[in-house]
């Protein structure tokens, strides 16, 4: 839990010295979340979070006593696919 948190918290720092904003929403890399990424997402502060991949329609989560937004994530928007062809 300990390096995720360090990986997520610092990856967050470095996006907001470079553009000069805070990132509001979350994708793990690779889209592989543990059982700890939600409610560390949420006690960061962001607003909604990507990697679930079980339901289309966002809901509301409670995790770490703060509530996130939760977005599905989707192939849709995989630049994978993009690069791949």
């Amino acid at each position: 839990m300990e390096q995720e948190w360090d990986g997520i918290k610092r990856s967050n720092e470095a996006i907001q010295q470079t553009t000069g904003e805070r990132p509001l929403g979350y994708l793990s890399t690779g889209v592989t979340p543990s059982e700890f990424t939600a409610p560390l997402v949420a006690e960061l502060g962001f607003s909604y979070w990507t990697d679930p991949r079980h339901d289309e329609i966002p809901y509301t989560l409670k995790a770490g006593g703060r509530e996130i937004t939760v977005l599905s994530y989707n192939n849709f928007v995989n630049d994978y696919t993009t690069l791949r062809a």
